[in-house]
């Protein structure tokens, strides 16, 4: 009876999705996968360091239809950079995962930014390759080694906190804004981290991890902040605001100065108190955590 009931799963998956591969094959649309197992779809969102970005549709949603060519047009984008981090684009076909991959979904289309974790394994190290190879198999053994990897794969979970949903047009450059923005935002609060472990070194090419040290000092100078055996607390919230302020100040009088505003060390000087201002807010949110746990 099982394997009866792997073969019809195994089978029906195929042919909807065959189906549907031939139609966007005519497409010929080589920087997107179409998901054909659960299995591979962890295997894609659990690469640690890699973003995965997910589309979820079905055949019969217009709107779906529609966005498929602008997700074709933002993966071709990722797809011809060559600097890190890697983005992959995915498409999940909700007729054919409905009950599993889909079952939270309010509707169609939803796109996913799915965040890497640094704690995952991933389940096949040749991801990459995971379509020519499944090209290449026999259906038996194609059968056999879903039910096997089913059985087997520790990663088909991903944490909610890795998952960002996608709310605003549906347009090419809104996508891609979107996702930079989290690789940005990510990029940053990982400086951060850095800037705010005692132990860890910044690399000396990474100007804005050693501007937040040196910004560290100042703070401490400033009686604004105190070194612990655990890290760095502020002394106090008055004194973050007060530093806060001195940072909106200097930016606002850049940003009065419209002539410079596309200089080169303008546009640096921008980014640097943009950072020092992130960096301040995460020093007051991680005292209010602390404050909240004492209590």
């Amino acid at each position: 009876m099982l394997l009866i009931y792997w073969l019809f799963l195994f089978f029906g998956q195929t042919f909807a999705h065959s189906t549907q591969t031939n139609t966007n094959q005519k497409d010929n649309d080589e920087h997107v996968t179409y998901i054909m197992d659960t299995n591979q779809f962890y295997n894609f969102t659990n690469i640690p360091n890699s973003y995965t970005v997910v589309k979820f549709y079905t055949t019969w949603c217009s709107h779906c239809k529609t966005l498929k060519p602008v997700f074709q047009d933002v993966a071709s984008k990722f797809h011809s950079e060559v600097s890190p981090p890697k983005v992959n684009f995915i498409e999940v076909n909700c007729e054919v995962f409905g009950n599993n991959l889909c079952s939270s979904l309010p509707g169609f289309p939803i796109i996913h930014v799915i965040k890497p974790s640094d704690d995952t394994i991933n389940a096949n190290d040749n991801t990459e390759n995971q379509n020519d190879i499944l090209k290449n198999e026999s259906v038996w053994n194609r059968l056999l080694n879903k039910i096997w990897t089913t059985k087997a794969s520790p990663n088909t979970f991903i944490e909610p906190a890795r998952i960002v949903q996608f709310q605003g047009r549906r347009d090419a450059s809104t996508i891609e804004n979107f996702i930079r923005t989290i690789i940005t935002k990510d990029n940053e609060l990982a400086i951060i981290k850095t800037v705010l472990d005692p132990s860890a070194d910044c690399d000396a090419m990474n100007e804005l991890c050693l501007l937040g040290k040196n910004y560290l000092e100042e703070l401490q100078k400033n009686k604004i902040l105190k070194k612990t055996l655990q890290g760095y607390e502020l002394v106090s919230s008055s004194n973050i605001d007060a530093e806060r302020s001195k940072l909106s100040n200097i930016l606002r009088n850049i940003n009065l100065d419209a002539d410079s505003n596309d200089d080169a060390e303008t546009i640096s000087k921008v980014k640097n108190l943009k950072f020092l201002s992130a960096l301040l807010n995460h020093l007051e949110d991680s005292m209010v955590n602390q404050t909240r746990d004492e209590l």
